[in-house]
């Protein structure tokens, strides 16, 4: 894990790596380094690239949060064949974790059931948004953005949620088992997180968009914090089961865990960082 880490701090920028690396380092040293410290690196990597100008000698940085957001997706979508469709591994992982804990059918559901109630907070969260920007372009051509994207968003976001819902309660996707069931939502959740925030960090330039991107926003990050939080089960439950199941699979769902994770936790940041609708007071500050 200690040399996991290290590997990570090649993903921050060279800045941060000249100005902070060797201090990071001592400190990944001096203290026991966990899943939980991965996770962490994986965020603050994400912010420094994000934030590459307020770093000492660093430049202003050219990426952007959505199409990061984006490619945190497609990442996750590329580690979906072999992350759930190794059915032979799901197989003996979910009978390996039974042997090992009683209360593996609890930890699934109690996964699935966030990673669902997630994305389905996503979803609601965005409604009051999408309506008013359909609403405002009913009046209006000049209305920003057009109704086509939104629709597209709608549905994408829709149809995710579908997939997930239909498979993991009503049986009708893949036959990956209670195993794969219990963490395929990490997979898509973030999907469904990085959708809803697209339309919400478009309309935050039209200050009509005010106060339905700021409750957006806030819904956004609640749900990326749900999602996150339907990996302790998730991890637990193959950890449980590890035994049973080959490198080939628990490397794909390693690596997923750490991206879903990565993208919750930049989809909270970017949430909660709309900016306030002109005529509410900004936060008391000590």
């Amino acid at each position: 894990m200690r040399s996991l880490a290290y590997l990570l701090l090649r993903l921050y920028p060279r800045a941060w790596r000249d100005r902070y690396g060797d201090e990071m380092r001592d400190l990944l040293a001096a203290r026991p380094v966990r899943l939980l410290t991965l996770a962490d690196l994986c965020f603050a990597a994400l912010d420094a690239w994000t934030h590459r100008k307020l770093i000492p000698s660093g430049r202003g940085s050219f990426l952007q949060p959505v199409p990061l957001l984006v490619i945190g997706a497609c990442a996750l979508w590329g580690l979906w064949n072999p992350g759930v469709r190794d059915v032979s591994s799901l197989d003996r992982g979910w009978a390996a974790a039974l042997e090992t804990i009683g209360f593996a059918p609890a930890l699934a559901a109690a996964s699935s059931i966030a990673f669902t109630a997630g994305a389905c907070l996503a979803i609601l969260g965005s409604v009051p948004l999408h309506a008013h920007v359909l609403w405002r372009a009913a009046l209006s051509k000049q209305a920003t953005p057009t109704p086509a994207p939104v629709a597209l968003t709608i549905l994408g976001m829709l149809g995710l949620a579908y997939i997930q819902i239909a498979d993991v309660y009503f049986d009708l996707g893949f036959p990956s088992g209670p195993l794969g069931k219990g963490i395929e939502g990490g997979f898509l959740a973030p999907t469904v997180l990085t959708l809803a925030l697209a339309l919400p960090y478009v309309a935050q330039s039209d200050p009509a968009f005010g106060r339905s991107v700021r409750s957006a926003g806030k819904a956004n990050a609640l749900a990326a914090g749900v999602t996150a939080l339907g990996w302790i089960p998730a991890i637990a439950l193959t950890m449980s089961g590890a035994s049973g199941m080959s490198l080939r699979f628990l490397i794909p769902v390693a690596v997923s865990a750490l991206v879903s994770l990565a993208v919750c936790g930049a989809v909270a940041r970017f949430a909660l960082s709309m900016p306030r609708p002109a005529g509410l007071p900004e936060p008391a500050t000590a």
